[in-house]
């Protein structure tokens, strides 16, 4: 069960919510790929017996890819060479920071922890559908925390269940 005031504390969203809404929005309208996106985490995860956020920030090279179909501009991504990502973790810096509460900001610096790249491959338009992504395939030093992942991992589950694909 959500904990009151998981999503939108005291039924106000933060401005800082809204403007990650409109980030989004306006890089969808720009036609911006997965590959030019920054991904970070809503909800923590754990960070051996602490806890964090992530980021996973894209080379530079990779926002700029456009025209076509999203197939299309993963297969142009590639053609460049491997697609780069660094990942970053801010750790939680104390109570005061909430693990149930998705839209408030974390007060302390990322950090750059490691680097992520996908190397050239051949992209089959469609080809994701059978597939699924679940965090909780990471090490129980690193497991999601909180009930926002709780509520992930049902929806997460029932959403490949439902399309047939492997939770790998």
């Amino acid at each position: 069960m959500l904990l009151p005031g998981a999503v939108v504390p005291r039924g106000r969203p933060r401005l800082h919510y809204l403007q990650m809404m409109a980030d989004t929005l306006r890089s969808h309208l720009k036609g911006r790929d997965l590959a030019g996106r920054i991904y970070y985490s809503v909800a923590p995860f754990a960070l051996g017996a602490g806890e964090m956020k992530f980021q996973c920030r894209p080379d530079a090279a990779w926002r700029n890819v456009r025209g076509g179909s999203f197939a299309e501009r993963l297969r142009k991504a590639f053609a460049r060479g491997p697609i780069g990502f660094d990942f970053l973790i801010q750790p939680r810096q104390g109570e005061h920071e909430l693990l149930d509460d998705g839209i408030a900001r974390w007060t302390g610096p990322f950090t750059a922890v490691a680097r992520l790249e996908l190397p050239p491959q051949p992209v089959v338009a469609g080809r994701g559908r059978d597939t699924a992504f679940t965090p909780w395939n990471a090490l129980a030093a690193h497991r999601p925390l909180g009930e926002l992942n709780r509520l992930r991992r049902v929806t997460y589950a029932a959403s490949a269940a439902r399309r047939g694909a492997s939770q790998t």
